[in-house]
């Protein structure tokens, strides 16, 4: 039987078996939301609240930027890209409380999240390909956001460098039978340099309501982003006028440790509106609006004490309409199936999804994973994954004086390995070395030739074959002199077979080393000092090393924090070709209470 129809008729045999007895344990598997667990196979890094909390930053690309092997390109804090291990940004896939969120038109907006920063409850990396477990474009890994729900309230105003201020404010209400939650924030700054000033409004609401033992859920969000584009796109100075808005409906049974069944249908909507060259804005407009409905029904039971199984279906449509790329849409549609199997200690995990596109047609990403003790303090572990990055509509379908897409493109192939070993240290902390390789086919970037100059526009291409391997080590330290230590490192080598008289400006242009280290200490009537330091070199450039510190102080349900980025006066070329921002001070004052 081929593999795609026996995933068919796993995932249906699976959908309409009963639920297990109680105590059986349901698979621990990384489907809505990530968990900070190896078990399954995938590292998983989550950055809680109060790691929030105590961090330096001022946007989600800069605490983002905390994350190992996170490599986060900014034009301003309120526009970014995003990648792991080395990818581009199309090959990150970024989530919202488990829903896709990265569009087809392009991945430029993923970051485009419309949550205000003080109601993220906690942001989880999986680092690796994830293709078997979220569908296409997750090459280097899967960022997802869990926003914060419950009845907290808070306030926060804050101010400083380049003209810089952010007001926040969220209240909720809880009892037994459900919860609601609002949150808004607006924030604004003149930029560090001449076309990065922005201004972003942006409002959520959350319901929840328990009926019987079925969980309903209403998430309803919007954000409006107006930034400068200066260089970015080419050597003009742009401007750029984002919305974004989503919608999320869930419905979640419960069977306790038996498992449970979920019903997801979501709705993203993201307009953007491009004026090429600010001083004149009828010389070059571009208009995009993509829209994104999808439907998800799943479940997760436990078959024995040792076996249990996720399995489920998805599918939606995507469309868009674009003064310069034309109206385009696509139908896609996906079946997937996790089963781990647990014996003497050790967990086998192996799953597989068929996504089937009107536009790309059809796709097999397997994976299978090992998670083995090797004594009472070490763990070894093991993934091996196939999957797919397919062009986006801008790849194919732009045009401007700077960009030439490709409609001949096709789609990307990859596989990835991961080889790890974990040590639990006997006073807290943990230290975690992985040893990771991605090869690709039909690798795709922009390029062109490395003597031409900056009017001669970049062109969309399957580059070919690339090969990128690398390690890492995160590493918790137990509390020493009253400080909590964690550090953090990675390297990678990338190879390819383009021809060396052209260069890339995304995928070919790696970040090949990167590491820094985060500490943190109380000092006592209600002080702390948090500082992180991080060093980073991109292919073919020099390296920086940046240096960002806290200091907060805590009394009952009021905080005040002043915030230092770039103490090291580090230089920088950013995304757009531009130096990065120097050396900010930022100050603010938030009450909080539950």
């Amino acid at each position: 039987m081929r593999p795609a129809r026996l995933l068919l008729v796993s995932i249906v045999a699976t959908l309409l078996a009963p639920l297990p007895a109680d105590g059986q344990q349901p698979v621990d598997t990384v489907r809505v939301s990530t968990r900070a667990t190896t078990r399954g196979g995938f590292t998983v890094e989550v950055i809680d609240r109060a790691a929030l909390d105590r961090l330096p930053g001022i946007s989600l690309a800069q605490l983002l930027a905390r994350g190992l092997g996170v490599d986060v390109q900014a034009r301003s804090a309120a526009s970014a890209d995003v990648a792991i291990r080395g990818g581009s940004y199309q090959q990150a896939l970024v989530l919202l409380d488990g829903v896709r969120i990265t569009d087809a038109q392009t991945a430029h907006f993923s970051l485009d999240v419309p949550v205000p920063l003080d109601d993220i409850e906690r942001i989880e990396i999986l680092r690796g390909g994830a293709s078997a477990l979220h569908g296409p474009d997750a090459a280097g890994g899967v960022i997802n956001i869990i926003t914060r729900r419950g009845a907290s309230r808070s306030v926060r105003v804050e101010g400083g460098s380049y003209g810089t201020a952010r007001a926040s404010a969220s209240a909720g209400i809880a009892s037994e039978k459900g919860a609601a939650r609002v949150a808004a924030e607006y924030a604004t700054s003149d930029g560090h340099r001449d076309g990065t000033d922005y201004d972003v409004q942006q409002v959520r609401v959350a319901l929840d309501r328990t009926i019987a033992a079925v969980r309903l859920g209403l998430d309803a969000a919007y954000a409006r982003r107006d930034f400068g584009a200066n260089a970015f796109y080419g050597p003009y100075n742009s401007v750029e006028r984002t919305g974004a808005t989503t919608l999320a409906l869930r419905a979640e049974h419960s069977a306790g440790a038996r498992g449970w069944a979920r019903a997801v249908l979501s709705y993203r909507r993201h307009d953007d509106d491009f004026v090429l060259r600010r001083e004149n804005p009828t010389a070059y407009e571009n208009r995009h609006t993509n829209t994104m409905l999808l439907g998800e029904l799943s479940v997760r039971q436990a078959l024995t004490d040792r076996v249990s199984v996720a399995a489920g279906v998805e599918g939606g449509r995507l469309a868009l309409a674009s003064f310069r790329l034309g109206d385009r849409a696509e139908s896609r549609l996906a079946a997937f199936v996790e089963a781990a199997r647990t014996a003497a200690g050790a967990t086998l995990t192996a799953a597989g999804r068929i996504d089937h596109s009107s536009a790309t047609g059809d796709v097999f990403s397997p994976s299978v994973t090992m998670v083995v003790p090797l004594s009472a303090r070490f763990t070894g572990r093991a993934a091996l994954a196939r999957g797919v990055r397919v062009p986006s509509w801008t790849e194919r379908y732009y045009k401007d004086p700077t960009s030439q897409g490709n409609a001949a493109l096709g789609a990307e192939m990859f596989w990835t390995a991961d080889l790890a070993l974990r040590r639990e240290f006997e006073r807290g902390g943990a230290t975690e070395l992985t040893l990771f390789g991605r090869r690709s086919r039909d690798l795709i970037d922009w390029t062109k030739p490395a003597s031409a100059s900056a009017a001669v526009p970049w062109t969309a291409m399957n580059v070919g074959k690339a090969t990128l391997y690398g390690v890492e080590l995160a590493e918790t330290l137990p509390r020493v002199a009253g400080i909590d230590w964690r550090v953090r490192a990675q390297g990678t080598r990338f190879a390819t077979d383009l021809d060396p008289a052209l260069i890339g400006k995304y995928a070919l242009r790696p970040l090949t080393r990167s590491g820094g280290m985060t500490a943190t200490r109380a000092l006592g009537l209600g002080l702390s000092v948090s500082a992180d330091v991080m060093h980073a070199r991109r292919a073919r450039e020099d390296g920086y090393t940046t240096v960002d510190a806290r200091l907060g102080w805590q009394s009952d349900a009021w905080r005040f924090t002043v915030d230092g980025t770039n103490l090291a006066r580090a230089r920088w070329i950013d995304v757009a070709g531009k130096p990065a921002a120097g050396p900010g001070l930022y100050t603010a004052v938030s009450w909080s209470a539950r």
